[in-house]
C-alpha cells in the first residue's frame, strides 16, 4: 500500500512539474472583442462573458493560435503601436487547429494581433522582447 502511495504522489510531482515548466516558456496573449487598438485596456471590466474558441500564446518568437472549434476562414493580422501592418495571414480553421506565426524581424516593443472571422473581431496586444 505505501509503495502504490509513494509512486502515485511521485507520479503527481512529475506532472505538476511539468505543467509548470510548459506555462514559464509560454506567455499567454488576451483577447477582446472589438477591432481599435487605441481602445483597448486590459483592466477594463466586461460586464458580459464571450466565449472565444480560441487561445493566442507567443513561445519564443513565435505566435501560435489554438482553436477549439471550426470557425471557418479566419485572417490573422499584426500591427504595430501606430496601427502598421506588419503582416496578415488568412488560416482556415476547417483544415487544422493549431497555427504558428515567426515574429522575427519584427521590432521590440508592443503589437497587437487582429482576428476576424465572420462578423466576430478580436484583438490582443503582446510585447516582443527577444
Amino acid at each position: 500500500m505505501k509503495k502504490f502511495k509513494l509512486f502515485s504522489m511521485r507520479n503527481a510531482l512529475v506532472v505538476a512539474c511539468l505543467f509548470s515548466i510548459q506555462s514559464l516558456l509560454a506567455v499567454d496573449v488576451p483577447l477582446k472583442s472589438g477591432t481599435d487598438p487605441n481602445a483597448y485596456d486590459s483592466s477594463r471590466p466586461t460586464k458580459t462573458k464571450i466565449l472565444i474558441p480560441l487561445t493566442a500564446t507567443i513561445e519564443g518568437a513565435e505566435l501560435g493560435f489554438y482553436y477549439t472549434a471550426n470557425v471557418g476562414t479566419c485572417t490573422v493580422t499584426v500591427v504595430d503601436a501606430n496601427n502598421n501592418v506588419e503582416f496578415v495571414q488568412v488560416i482556415n480553421t476547417s483544415e487544422d487547429t493549431e497555427f504558428f506565426f515567426d515574429l522575427q524581424g519584427l521590432p521590440i516593443g508592443y503589437h497587437f494581433v487582429k482576428i476576424s472571422y465572420g462578423a466576430t473581431n478580436l484583438i490582443g496586444k503582446f510585447y516582443l522582447e527577444y
